[in-house]
């Protein structure tokens, strides 16, 4: 395999028989992939080769790995006799919230799959501020158009005494504050990365085990600053993506603390 070193070395590096070209997969992949998620290429649409091939300045073998590409991470179906075509279904997510800024704009919807009251480790005594032993857990599944895209684990106060298991429908942090806390959220510490989804993940996710999932993990506050809320996230890779976007959780805009990792 080449080294970086060797490969900044290589003629096609400073110019060469491909100049002016897309001439990487991964550029070519990129591309589309950030095409697809903002809407440039809207849902259910038929790509054509050629048309991509003249867009990128690409060979079609590029263009042709890269559609491979893209139809195994699940954001393009390839169909005989049909060609490629756009999925229908991926959401766009403001990195702080659960609301989909995607241009076809439905909202994300919950389903209560579980609630109790569990041990508070030193992990949420110290993110909570809380020197309380025990804490509450909710576990809820995300919904876009009936499809369960991600999966939440949420811990906060025993003090919060509202029966999660009565609400059904759309959320966002701003309602769930307002009608739950008691408080608007102003503070979200958000940590994004990536991990292989495990048996029961994948069921409830309805993809494979060890299929790419995004985990997101948060800290929201209140006003007064006193956090409310630790939760875990995981997202199928191929249904959702994070951006940032004004969230409106309060009179005064959010503070984002976003840091992206990778495995």
């Amino acid at each position: 395999m080449a080294t970086p070193a060797e490969i900044s070395r290589h003629p096609r590096m400073h110019g060469g028989s491909a100049n002016g070209r897309h001439s990487s997969v991964r550029w070519v992949r990129d591309m589309l992939a950030a095409s697809i998620r903002a809407g440039h290429l809207p849902e259910s649409a038929q790509l054509a080769e050629d048309a991509l091939v003249s867009e990128l300045g690409a060979s079609r073998g590029t263009v042709r790995l890269a559609l491979r590409s893209l139809a195994d991470e699940g954001l393009l179906v390839r169909r005989p006799r049909l060609g490629t075509i756009v999925h229908a279904r991926h959401a766009r997510l403001e990195i702080a919230d659960t609301v989909d800024r995607s241009w076809q704009g439905p909202e994300i919807s919950l389903q209560i799959i579980d609630q109790r009251t569990v041990p508070a480790t030193a992990f949420l005594r110290s993110r909570l501020e809380t020197e309380d032993r025990s804490v509450r857990l909710l576990d809820v599944l995300f919904r876009r158009r009936g499809e369960v895209i991600g999966i939440r684990t949420a811990y906060f106060s025993r003090d919060v005494t509202y029966d999660f298991g009565e609400y059904t429908g759309p959320i966002s942090m701003a309602s769930l504050s307002a009608s739950h806390f008691r408080t608007p959220m102003t503070t979200v510490v958000t940590e994004v990365t990536a991990a292989a989804a495990d048996a029961r993940t994948s069921v409830l996710l309805g993809i494979t085990e060890n299929s790419p999932v995004l985990c997101r993990t948060q800290v929201f506050a209140g006003a007064d600053g006193h956090p409310l809320q630790v939760s875990f996230d995981q997202y199928r890779s191929d249904r959702a993506s994070f951006v940032t976007e004004p969230l409106g959780l309060a009179s005064d805009p959010p503070v984002v603390a976003d840091r992206t990792a990778t495995r």
